[in-house]
């Protein structure tokens, strides 16, 4: 009886603990699905919105930098080319 009370006791504050470190991340990205006026005006949002498309594609796709062909798709695929040939 004490054994059950015990692991009941240490899975409720396992789940509260993968709650802390889920929850987080999921607003923040299911916010990153809105537009930045709603973000602003009405603040972080639970359910997805209808502007992940265009957010993500903006992100990933807008070019920058000091020769304006630098995009982030373009960095992740470097630093990912980059780090497997340095290791072998």
């Amino acid at each position: 009886m004490n054994n059950k009370i015990t692991q009941l006791f240490t899975h409720t504050i396992l789940f509260c603990g993968v709650l802390l470190m889920i929850v987080p991340i999921w607003v923040i990205f299911v916010s990153s699905t809105h537009d930045n006026i709603t973000i602003v005006a009405e603040g972080m949002k639970w359910t997805f919105g209808d502007q992940f498309l265009q957010n993500y594609n903006e992100v990933l796709n807008q070019t920058g930098g000091f020769s304006k062909e630098i995009t982030s798709t373009k960095m992740f695929i470097n630093s990912n080319y980059g780090s497997r040939h340095y290791f072998w």
